[in-house]
């Protein structure tokens, strides 16, 4: 598996600016920890909330990537609300940003298979957990 070390160039994929409403977001790179933090926070909201509709992931993972709106460090209340009203063009764009900046940084864990039985070639994501590394039964 190819690691990415970071570089300076991962600055540029940081900042973006939204194409509809103008804002200009600063970007943080997700850790392990927020994206148990979303999957937690997720289950959490539809335990609590069984008649909701749609699936709160995307809303928390956006939030959980913005540092800065407009130069402003982030008001964890006022980004919730933001983000519900937020263009579905700037939340892509935010997306395939942030997609772009998580794959340019770690370890790249897609590997490239060949089928031993009709030679095709594949693409499959290597999944790794705590177990990996011992396990626990």
């Amino acid at each position: 598996m190819k690691v990415n070390h970071y570089n300076d160039s991962i600055k540029d994929l940081m900042v973006i600016k939204l194409p509809v409403t103008g804002h200009e977001i600063k970007l943080k790179l997700q850790t392990p920890r927020d994206l148990d933090k979303i999957t937690n926070e997720a289950q959490k909201m539809k335990d609590e909330f069984p008649e909701m509709e749609g699936d709160p992931t995307q809303l928390l993972t956006l939030q959980s990537l913005i540092a800065e709106v407009d130069g402003e460090p982030v008001d964890p209340i006022f980004i919730k609300e933001t983000l519900k009203k937020l263009p579905m063009k700037d939340a892509n764009a935010i997306a395939i940003v942030a997609s772009k900046l998580n794959d340019a940084i770690g370890i790249n864990t897609t590997l490239k298979i060949k089928c031993k039985h009709c030679g095709e070639e594949f693409e499959t994501p290597f999944r790794y957990t705590n177990e990996f590394f011992g396990p626990t039964s």
